[in-house]
């Protein structure tokens, strides 16, 4: 097993790896979220790369900071001043990132499944967008500062998050996520599966009627989308589930086992950006003449 200090370092450069792809990846999927020719998924994408990199970045500059040198940096306790700072932020990413999941996949299922564009337009995103963080911020200050118990915070002691409990208290914070973590995670499973049987199914309908190596690339497609769809939600809903199991089967021990919580939120941070760098061809088009343009001005 990994001491702490080399999973803090691991925790720091997969994070950063993950902070560079979203970058990567942000110019070129503004690009396509302001082109109305474009699919607004794009819209939601943009905003789910910021949170995406805000959450990468705590993980990279905070967290693996905090486990390297086993201290809070800049207290010596996490439930004042900048550490319970640090928790504020990363609740409010989270629920962020709690709405974009359930957005993206309804969306994706009233485009593919119903066909309909009409729902989901960009004003509209952008104005779910503004009630999302609003709400977002609205609850992470009520957990962080008004709640009795418990403050959710960075904790190197078992290398990620933790809920500071109070004796005798209930943990309102987990019962006021439970609801929104759950419901995040049927609505993509429903939407996501639904969408997977869809394409499957139309291939059926038209199979006979293509070639071989259309078939075969409609397969791929199938398969790329399956992928997507499956990578985007599985990582989300292990990092909640195992913040709610690991404290049981482990309480204080082991605390190696806690930080798959930590790679898990990392993991689902990044996957978005290498699914587009390596799977999105709209995303390709862009990113290709602009290392072209780059090599030009070398050359010059």
């Amino acid at each position: 097993m990994l001491s702490k200090t080399s999973l803090g370092f691991l925790i720091f450069l997969i994070s950063f790896v993950g902070i560079l792809a979203n970058i990567f990846v942000l110019r070129p999927v503004y690009k396509l979220a302001i082109n109305p020719k474009k699919s607004s998924i794009y819209v939601i994408s943009f905003f789910n790369i910021l949170a995406d990199i805000v959450n990468l970045s705590q993980s990279a500059f905070y967290l693996a900071p905090c486990i390297i040198f086993e201290s809070y940096i800049f207290e010596t306790e996490n439930d004042v001043g900048i550490p319970k700072f640090m928790g504020f932020l990363i609740m409010l990413i989270w629920y962020i990132g709690n709405i974009t999941q359930i957005v993206m996949a309804t969306n994706r299922y009233v485009v593919i499944c119903s066909n309909n564009h009409k729902i989901f337009t960009r004003q509209k995103i952008c104005l779910i967008f503004v009630v999302t963080l609003v709400f977002a911020t609205v609850k992470a200050y009520i957990i962080e500062y008004v709640f009795p118990c418990c403050v959710f915070v960075f904790d190197h002691e078992i290398l990620s998050y933790s809920y500071i409990r109070v004796s005798e208290i209930l943990n309102y914070t987990d019962l006021s996520d439970l609801p929104l973590n759950a419901l995040s995670t049927i609505v993509a499973v429903i939407c996501y599966t639904s969408i997977i049987y869809k394409i499957h199914k139309s291939n059926k309908i038209v199979i006979h009627l293509i070639s071989y190596k259309d078939q075969k690339q409609r397969r791929n497609k199938e398969f790329i989308y399956a992928m997507q769809f499956f990578s985007i939600s599985l990582f989300y809903t292990f990092a909640w589930v195992f913040l709610r199991l690991f404290p049981v089967l482990f309480g204080g021990q082991n605390a190696e086992w806690f930080s798959l919580i930590a790679f898990c939120v990392i993991i689902n941070s990044s996957a978005n950006a290498f699914i587009y760098l390596i799977f999105n061809q709209e995303i390709s088009e862009i990113i290709k003449p602009s290392q072209k343009q780059s090599k030009i001005w070398q050359i010059r």
